[in-house]
Formats: structure tokens, sequence, C-alpha cells
């Protein structure tokens, strides 16, 4: 059986290698050097009738993948998306008419198709490299089994040889063919916001929250926002009176928003107290109000971290950005009124829940001149340049705007400097719709955050006022995508 795979396979390549049109054919060495040198789309044939995968039509319910005769258009085109800190990758279509489809994945029937963006399993495989570094086959992420060519042609999740998952069967094998440079490394996390004019911008399909004519959360408006390492979006809202607030949590995929209420440190002063600016470490939130910085671990439910609170000097405190600097394995924290860090060095920083270690802090620098963000403040790790790159969202109560700067660092980790880097206003989609009279769709205007996606490309988000209004597309959070692979929208 072996023999006859084998020569069936060279079979192949003398007749491919023999056509008229010049091919490339790419090893497992050809593939993890293009991966250095940019973003690259390939071309996908598999083994039964040396066909070549393609994105079909929508169907008016998805876009299925499956083998076809070879048309040499995008819609035989796939790009291969590594997930830092996995051997995994997520794959993704250049077929132009998919909208935001982009993400080939496994349905629950267990077909592959091209569908939006999830943080979950599904979307993610591995490259299995067979022994000749020339063919390879793609374990899906669900269950572990192979992509499979199906008697009907469409490609879906199976088990390998003798039921197995770990060798795969000749109709589970696929070569990569003609490698086609989209574009170069971005450079800095700015290069990617400067370099998409026209970024990629949709609404998140959130659940709303259910109308509260007597007070609390609904009756009041989002005063900050966070995204978890794990993907969780965190908001919060202030409560009538000052002594207590709210974190709204939920993940893609829940069918509600989770709270967790909880009262504001010395309450009993005089001043107004409300939660503000916020930003996430892996599952641990930093929340700003206008007195303290507050810690939550934000999990399945809300831990608070009383021990990790600590005051800020006078002046404007409600925002607030925190990120992990890999080499100098510490947390970085940024206010209006200085830069700290965390005080002892902790490699857990990278890990979905960071040790509480990394969450009591020193103060290393006055205050750094960055204007104020209606929206909050985010800190982001830029692994291109070493340095930290921070966004005032809604500065100067330019709600469309973000300004940007770049934190420097000295070989020890200290503070060595602040650049301003400009401002950027981001294009609104088409669809924007839905103004109640008083600026309540998603905006800097009251709670936003950035994030770095699992795919390398810079996320931004923008909240509404509220939540609980549907008219049209008021009470949706807004999310745009930087990167080279995101320039227009749907």
């Amino acid at each position: 059986m072996l023999h006859v795979v084998r020569t069936k396979q060279v079979c192949l390549l003398l007749a491919l290698f023999a056509c008229s049109t010049p091919q490339a054919i790419v090893t497992k060495a050809q593939f993890s050097e293009n991966l250095r040198k940019g973003t690259y789309s390939y071309q996908i044939q598999e083994f039964t009738k040396s066909e070549w995968l393609a994105v079909g039509a929508w169907n008016g319910s998805r876009h299925p993948v499956l083998r076809w005769a070879k048309t040499g258009g995008d819609d035989q085109r796939f790009v291969f998306v590594p997930i830092p800190g996995t051997n995994k990758f997520r794959i993704e279509t250049m077929r132009g008419d998919v909208h935001d489809r982009v993400c080939l994945g496994i349905e629950d029937g267990g077909g592959l198709i091209a569908w939006p963006r999830k943080n979950d399993k599904s979307q993610q495989f591995e490259l299995n490299w067979q022994i000749d570094t020339i063919f390879l086959a793609l374990k899906e992420g669900t269950k572990g089994e192979f992509l499979d060519v199906a008697g009907n042609g469409n490609i879906v999740r199976w088990t390998g040889v003798d039921g197995k998952n770990d060798k795969p069967k000749s109709n589970q094998r696929f070569m990569l063919w003609n490698p086609r440079l989209e574009s170069k490394p971005a450079g800095s996390l700015f290069d990617q916001i400067k370099s998409s004019a026209t970024p990629f911008a949709e609404f998140i399909q959130n659940p709303y929250m259910p109308y509260q004519p007597g007070g609390g959360a609904a009756n009041l408006h989002i005063n900050g926002m966070a995204m978890t390492g794990g993907g969780k979006v965190v908001l919060n809202y202030p409560h009538s009176g000052g002594a207590t607030g709210d974190l709204y949590h939920w993940l893609e995929g829940e069918s509600n928003w989770k709270k967790h209420t909880f009262e504001m440190f010395d309450k009993g002063l005089t001043e107004n107290r409300y939660p503000s600016g916020m930003q996430a470490v892996g599952d641990v939130v930093a929340v700003a109000d206008n007195k303290y910085v507050n810690f939550f671990r934000v999990g399945a439910t809300v831990t608070e971290m009383p021990e990790a609170r600590f005051e800020i000097p006078s002046g404007n405190r409600e925002n607030v950005a925190m990120a992990y600097h890999p080499t100098h394995q510490r947390v970085y924290l940024a206010t209006m009124e200085g830069l700290y860090r965390s005080t002892t060095p902790d490699a857990t920083g990278t890990n979905a829940s960071p040790s509480a270690n990394l969450f009591k802090f020193t103060r290393i620098s006055g205050s750094g001149n960055m204007k104020f963000g209606e929206a909050g403040m985010a800190l982001l790790y830029d692994r291109t340049t070493g340095h930290f790159l921070c966004l005032a969202l809604g500065p100067d109560k330019a709600f469309d705007s973000v300004e940007a700067y770049k934190i420097t660092l000295t070989n020890f980790g200290f503070f060595q400097g602040i650049e301003s880097l400009g401002r950027i206003t981001p294009a609104r989609p088409t669809t924007q719709g839905g103004d109640d009279g008083v600026g309540s769709w998603a905006s800097f205007r009251w709670g936003g955050t950035v994030s770095v996606s699992s795919d390398g490309n810079l996320e931004i988000y923008a909240a509404p006022k509220r939540l609980d209004n549907v008219v049209q597309n008021v009470s949706k959070v807004l999310k745009w995508r930087f990167g080279p692979r995101f320039v227009s929208n749907p």
C-alpha cells in the first residue's frame, strides 16, 4: 500500500512539473522562510483528483470550502496566519466577496466553511508536514482530526488511518503551490495604523442589556472598556451617588452579559466617586476611578484584588493603561501622572492568568505630558520596536480620534522618554446608524480599548453610551482592525 501511495505522489509531481504553466511547489523549509519575509498566499492542492481547495460562493447560509478545478482566482488562495505562542495557524481566504467571513473554520456539522473570525478552536489548524517535507496534512482544533476531501468534494474533518488522528489518509494530504507576496511586515504597531488608511470596521454582535427604568447601569452610561487575554469584553458603569460600580463581562458566543457589583474604596469621601478608564493583562483588569487604581481578575466570575489597589497622586486620575513587557518580565502601568512598573519581575505575564505578584507597582517616572483620553488610554508592547505604544482615546474631546505616543525604556527597563506620534481618525462604517440626540453611538466619548489580536493585527474598540437602546446600531460595540490583511470595509 505504501508503494502505491508513493508511486501516485511521484506521478502527480511529474505531471505538474511537465505542464506548460510555471508551477512552484512549496516545501516545509520554504514555508517557514516565507513566514519571516512577509504575508504570503498559497494555492492548496488536494490528492484525490489533483484539484484545488476553493471557497465556494455564498449558498444562502455559508461559504463552503470544497475541491474544484483550477481557476487561478483568489477563491483558491489562502493565507496562513500564525497564532502567537502556539504551533497553530488561522487560514484566511483571499476571495474578495466574502465580506468579514475571511477565516476558515469547522462548523458544528464538521464541514469546513469561511466564517467571521472567532476566538475558539474551530478556526485553529496545525500543519502536519510529512516526511518528504512536500506533502502535509491539516489538523483542525475542535477534535484534533484531519481536513478530509469527502466523496462529494466538500472539505470536512475526519479521523486518520485506523480511526486515529496520528497519521493522515491519502485524501487528507495536500500540497502548497505558487506563493504570492501579499504584504511585507507592517513594521511597528503605529505603522500598521498609518498603512491602513481605511481599516476594516465592523459592529460586534454583542447582546443587549435590559432597560432598567428604576436606575442602575442602563440608566447611566459606559465609562470604560477592556479586552482580556481570553477575549472577554469588560465594561464598567458607575452608580448614582458614587458608592458602587458595575463590571459587565461577556465572551463571544455567550447569550448574556454577566455583572459584578463592587464597592468603591474610601466610599465615605465627600467627592463623587466613579470607575472610568481600564485595561487588562491576561485576565487581570485595572480600573481607574478618581482616586485609586483597582484590580479585578475576570474569569467565569469576577474576583476583586484589594491587595493590589493603590492611590494615584492628586490630579487627573481617571485614565489607566497597562501592558506586559516580555523582555523585562514586568507589567507597566501608565496614568496621566506617570509610569509605574511591577516591583519584581515574573515570567507569567504572557499567561492567561498571570501571577498576582506582577500587580504590585513602583513609580518610575513623573507626568509624561500625554493627552487625557475621554474614553481611556491603552498601552501596548510593540515587539517590533521593543518599546510601548500608548494611545489616548478621544483626546481634547475629539470623540472620533486617537492620539498616539511612543514610550521608550532603558536597557534595564526604566523610563527613558516619550514621543508624540500624532493623531489618527479611523473611518467609520457606512452602516453607522441611530442617533438619539445625545451622541449615543459607539465613539471615544464613552469607553474604548485597544489590543493586539492573535494574528498580530491591531484592534481598536469603541463602546456606545449604553447597551439597552436597540435603535439601528446605537447599542453595538464598534471594532476597527488595522494591518495589511484588513484594509477595506466589507
